[in-house]
């Protein structure tokens, strides 16, 4: 199934949809990573300790 593809609001073309799902995980890797990142950075702020 083909599904359209936009940027900035004009249609460019049309992308495989288990490309989506690709992109997805990548997305979620790339996430994974930056959290370990943030956690591991000494200038991140200190955290509230209700």
């Amino acid at each position: 199934m083909l599904t359209p593809r936009f940027y900035r609001g004009r249609l460019v073309g049309f992308v495989q949809r288990e490309d989506h799902g690709a992109a997805l995980r990548v997305l979620g890797q790339l996430d994974r990573a930056l959290e370990r990142m943030e956690a591991r950075s000494p200038l991140r702020p200190p955290t509230r300790e209700s």
